[in-house]
């Protein structure tokens, strides 16, 4: 792995970061589970996934535009089981050199149209339209609490200056199939952690008071819901704001722990809350039979 000096990188790929040495937000979600996991986690191989998901599109059509047709290749709508489709294939794989990853005119269209969806709201619109902002910087910091190198990477921040003072503003774009349910997968997801991680890391990264430290999600729906896809950007404020913090907070001391004990246990399958309603209820009922 290779490791980077703390500090604001605006030109680290994608690869390298994510293969590059400190405690990211998903060995945080990997630690929560267990110290085994964690492992797993940070020493798995990569594999390419063999299809694109929406989300990976409408990323790259919000936040780098300009790189969309650099990386994908959209494939011709043909009937492959036709001659002439097996002509028009044959010749678009002929002209592709694989730089390029391939996408479906449907999914291209769809991206699109969900981008569009985005950019209409007059939130999502303002900050990802800031010419200050920056997309994918990555970020190396240590914690003082554990002294464990950590890194982040924003989706789009935008840093301001003025009279001398700086504010930072964060904005990570998530991508969602059931937009109206996107509190729980906030809670299962744990963006809250992120949010919280994120915005100690970019305080101390650049070194300005927490409170100088904004965070919003611009939530993006994949699913249609009439004639649009639903969007709206979030402040996610109390009780999401503490307890984020105590999270990440604890985790990071588990990976301290681990570091300096490598002992090892299997991970905690914790049960739904409403799978244990339905046992507490069961062995209350249980119970008041033996009476």
């Amino acid at each position: 792995m290779k490791k980077f000096d703390n500090g604001i990188y605006a030109d680290i790929s994608n690869e390298d970061y994510h293969t590059s040495m400190g405690i990211s937000k998903s060995l945080l979600d990997a630690m929560n589970k267990g110290a085994a996991y964690f492992v797993f986690e940070r020493n798995a191989p990569r594999f390419e996934s063999l299809s694109l998901g929406l989300g990976t599109l409408v990323h790259c059509l919000l936040l780098e535009p300009k790189e969309y047709e650099n990386r994908y290749l959209i494939a011709p709508e043909c009937d492959r089981r036709t001659k002439e489709g097996k002509a028009t294939w044959e010749e678009f794989q002929n002209a592709n050199d694989g730089s390029k990853k391939i996408v479906s005119a449907k999914d291209d269209s769809i991206a699109h149209s969900i981008a569009e969806c985005a950019m209409a709201h007059p939130l999502i619109s303002k900050y990802l339209q800031d010419q200050d902002g920056k997309a994918e910087v990555s970020i190396y910091f240590t914690d003082p609490t554990t002294d464990l190198q950590c890194k982040i990477r924003p989706d789009w921040l935008i840093v301001r200056e003025k009279d001398g003072r700086k504010k930072i503003i964060c904005i990570d774009v998530k991508t969602t199939s059931d937009f109206g349910n996107f509190a729980s997968s906030v809670w299962n997801y744990r963006y809250h952690v992120q949010q919280e991680f994120y915005r100690h890391g970019l305080s101390i990264a650049y070194n300005v008071p927490l409170s100088d430290v904004e965070f919003y999600f611009a939530v993006v729906s994949t699913s249609q819901s009439g004639a649009v896809y639903p969007c709206d950007f979030f402040d996610l404020a109390d009780p999401y704001q503490p307890k984020g913090e105590a999270e990440y907070k604890r985790n990071l001391l588990q990976c301290k722990e681990f570091k300096d004990s490598k002992v090892l246990k299997p991970s905690v399958l914790e049960m739904p809350e409403w799978q244990l309603r339905i046992c507490e209820k069961d062995l209350e009922e249980h119970n008041n039979s033996i009476l």
